[in-house]
This record gives structure tokens, C-alpha cells and sequence, in this order.
């Protein structure tokens, strides 16, 4: 047992400490990317199929009826619509200066789909995109745009 502890400390202390001297000046993470994994069926692009939807059922007199009365319903419990969980995306993309959003896949599997690159407008906002994206209820996680080196 105190073998493995004696390796394990070893090993720690190998890869922490090597990549402090050998790339000490460079930049563990891209400093205008991040990366968002939205919870299912919160990402922007899900809440706009869902207004599209939404706008779609409106189209007849029974299904504008039914739109406006749950709508309606929402707002005296004051439960959220998704109008407002897409202003509320929109409004950090616009705080944290958001040039683009895409989907971190071509085509992905169901658990990848809510991956997303996020690219900012200014240079070293990561942190605080991180911080902003963590606090929103849409959004499983959200970390820097990760830059991987092989040791030589």
C-alpha cells in the first residue's frame, strides 16, 4: 500500500511539474473559446425548434387559443416561458461578446448533441464566459477550449 502511494506521488508530481518547465510561457486553453454543454433540450437551438413550434401551432384559432392560455397560465404562476430562456441565452451571448456558437460534432450521438464551441469577440474573457454560462440553468457545464501538448 505505501508502494502505491509512494508511485502515486511520483507520477503526480511528474506530470505537474514537467509541463510547468518545459511550456511555463504558453497558454494551457484558447483564449476565445469555450466549450458549453447545454442540459437536453436547452440549447438555443433547441428552444428555437420549440418556438418555431410554438408559432406553428398559432396558425389555427383553437391552437392560438391554446398557445396564448398556456402562455398566460405561465406568467400569473410566474413560471418562465421559453421566450424567456431564450432572452436569457441571447443576453449572456451579448454580455460575453458571443461571435459564434456551433456544434462541437458533425453529427453527433444523443449524449454529444448539446456540445457547443463557443468563439468570443475579445481575448481572455474566458474565465468570466465560464463563470457567467456555469450560473445558467440551460447549461450542464462550461470549461475552456482546452490546448493538449505532447511532451517531448
Amino acid at each position: 500500500m505505501k508502494q502505491w502511494a509512494i508511485f502515486l506521488s511520483l507520477l503526480f508530481l511528474i506530470f505537474h511539474l514537467l509541463p510547468l518547465t518545459s511550456h511555463a510561457q504558453e497558454p494551457r486553453f484558447v483564449p476565445d473559446e469555450v466549450i458549453v454543454k447545454y442540459k437536453n433540450g436547452q440549447s438555443p437551438d433547441d428552444i428555437k425548434a420549440l418556438i418555431q413550434q410554438k408559432h406553428a401551432r398559432k396558425k389555427t384559432i383553437i391552437g392560438f387559443l391554446k398557445v396564448f392560455f398556456e402562455d398566460l397560465t405561465k406568467r400569473i404562476k410566474k413560471q418562465e416561458t421559453i421566450e424567456d430562456k431564450l432572452k436569457r441565452l441571447e443576453d449572456a451571448d451579448k454580455k460575453m461578446g458571443v461571435i459564434s456558437r456551433k456544434q462541437l460534432f458533425a453529427n453527433p450521438p444523443p449524449q454529444l448533441a448539446n456540445i457547443y464551441l463557443i468563439k468570443l469577440k475579445e481575448k481572455n474573457k474566458v474565465l468570466e464566459t465560464i463563470e457567467l454560462y456555469k450560473a445558467l440553468p440551460e447549461v450542464e457545464y462550461a470549461e475552456p477550449n482546452h490546448i493538449l501538448r505532447i511532451m517531448q
